[in-house]
């Protein structure tokens, strides 16, 4: 896929390969009860997409009218900036 190069095109990965993976083998199997099958599906399809290479990416959304900052992916390549 990334053809000798560092990265890979996010739109060239196989988002929905990769959100059923997730969904279904690595967490899916541990879940017993619909309602939390969904908030599972719903986490992965917001986290698992193209846009969440993007440095703005907003992790979580806040109402328009809130005074919380809106969480979003730190554009750092260590754990120590991360920090």
């Amino acid at each position: 896929m990334g053809k000798d190069r560092t990265n890979v095109d996010p739109e060239k990965i196989p988002w929905d390969a990769l959100r059923t993976l997730i969904g279904q083998s690595v967490f899916g199997g541990k879940i017993d009860n619909e309602f939390d099958n969904k908030i599972l599906t719903s986490l992965v399809n917001q986290f698992f997409r193209p846009d969440c290479f993007n440095h703005d990416f907003k992790l979580f959304t806040v109402p328009p009218d809130s005074s919380e900052q809106v969480l979003i992916v730190p554009d750092v390549k260590t754990h120590k900036l991360f920090l």
